[in-house]
């Protein structure tokens, strides 16, 4: 009984392995190849062929975008940008100072009426204003963009316009908003914003270059000349006084006197008064122009006790320390003193008198040491007047005139101008047929 009890209780699970069967050996294999293999083809499944917003069962996550890093990202690129925009600008409109050595640019002059640049290099010219106004007197700003010149008015010969215009001659602007009574040299600030003129009854007045702003008197009984602007700035202009016989109530003669003032037409004082015994009788000061760094001036007058002389004598800006530059024997006039642009050196006209006939013959041009020294000549010998000239602005050279076509406005008759080697004194002559002043376009180096 015992057995057959044990069997009943066993037999259920008998009967369980009896229905399944027995397990293969392989089976393990067979399932792990099964689950590692997809069972039918990919294509069949539903994601292919319904949009998987319809059947998706959790949202799809998207990587958060460095936004602090791509805006500094962007700043970066638009710094770059304004830079390289500013330094393309900057080499469009690169100008010189406007004092110091300069590379040499055109040759402005006037011809008949119109206005000329020439390359003295080339020989070759090329007109830049014209029509039937008759136009002179051109003259380059300092920083070498624009050029000034006076107009004559239709049908006056003692009424002019101030005018300037682009270096190419366009853009022209008339900037005397009433005709001027001559056309006496004019002078650029250093900066290029205004122009000085001086008048037949002395009056100096400073014209805006834009012509934006009226005109506005800046001394009377005075007159300025080309180089009397004070380097580097500008803020204080010498002159001249005109008749005036007595100055800021010091009871002193100051008719043979330089001034100085303020930009602006204050604080005008004495300068520097020529002793009695200086006051050539062949005139004074003549060209007067500060030195490229302003701290000497340049000018003429008489050496002391021979009034029948003229030389050229520096002192210091402030007017101290004055002493001639020239030391050759025998009696000299010597006017039109101009500085090289390094400031080394000191060009000007000449003439020797002969002590047998006791009259004066012109000389060919000197140029000496600003600290003083002996003279070389250069170039062949001017016409009796003398000669008008300018330096080049790298003071290689020299540009010059005879004197004589300074006499009136626009002569009919021409003159050739030449330049002058300022290391060998070799001239040569340009075929351009110039009826004015001249200046020398300045560049950035």
């Amino acid at each position: 009984m015992t057995t057959e009890a044990r069997f009943e209780r066993q037999l259920p699970a008998v009967l369980e392995d009896l229905y399944l069967g027995p397990t293969p050996d392989y089976r393990d294999e067979v399932l792990t190849a099964a689950t590692a293999k997809r069972q039918r083809p990919a294509w069949t499944f539903p994601g292919r062929w319904l949009p998987m917003a319809d059947i998706a069962t959790r949202p799809t996550l998207v990587p958060r975008l460095p936004w602090r890093s791509i805006g500094a990202a962007l700043v970066v690129l638009a710094l770059l940008f304004a830079l390289a925009v500013a330094y393309i600008g900057s080499r469009s409109t690169k100008v010189p100072p406007p004092f110091g050595p300069a590379r040499n640019g055109q040759i402005v002059f006037a011809a008949n009426g119109d206005i000329f640049t020439g390359d003295p290099v080339a020989g070759t010219s090329r007109a830049i204003v014209t029509g039937p106004e008759m136009d002179g007197n051109p003259r380059f700003s300092r920083d070498g963009t624009h050029v000034a010149f006076m107009r004559q008015v239709a049908g006056a010969t003692d009424s002019f316009d101030l005018v300037v215009a682009d270096a190419d001659g366009s853009d022209l602007k008339i900037l005397s908003p009433t005709p001027l009574d001559t056309d006496n040299p004019f002078e650029w600030s250093p900066d290029g914003s205004y122009i000085v003129f001086t008048d037949t009854e002395f009056r100096v007045v400073r014209f805006d270059a834009t012509g934006a702003n009226a005109p506005v008197p800046l001394v009377d009984n005075a007159y300025i000349q080309t180089g009397e602007f004070r380097p580097p700035d500008g803020r204080q202009i010498l002159y001249e006084p005109q008749d005036l016989t007595s100055g800021a109530g010091s009871g002193v003669d100051h008719g043979h006197a330089l001034w100085v003032m303020n930009s602006d037409g204050s604080g005008k004082r004495v300068l520097y008064d020529i002793p009695p015994d200086q006051v050539a009788q062949n005139g004074d000061f003549s060209r007067v122009s500060y030195s490229p760094d302003g701290t000497k001036i340049v000018f003429t007058m008489a050496p002391a006790g021979d009034t029948s002389q003229l030389r050229v004598f520096v002192m210091n800006a402030d007017g101290t320390d004055v002493h001639p530059v020239t030391n050759e024997a025998g009696s000299w006039v010597e006017t039109d003193p101009a500085w090289s642009p390094d400031g080394m050196s000191i060009a000007f006209d000449r003439w020797r008198q002969n002590q047998t006939t006791l009259e004066w013959q012109i000389q060919p041009l000197g140029i000496v040491s600003a600290g003083g020294g002996d003279v070389k000549s250069v170039g062949a010998t001017p016409v009796s007047d003398g000669a008008w000239f300018d330096y080049s602005p790298d003071g290689t050279a020299l540009i010059s005139i005879p004197a004589t076509i300074l006499g009136a406005p626009y002569p009919t008759t021409n003159v050739q101008p030449t330049t002058i080697d300022t290391r060998t004194g070799e001239a040569r002559t340009l075929d351009w047929p110039v009826g004015s002043v001249l200046t020398w376009q300045r560049l950035a180096p």
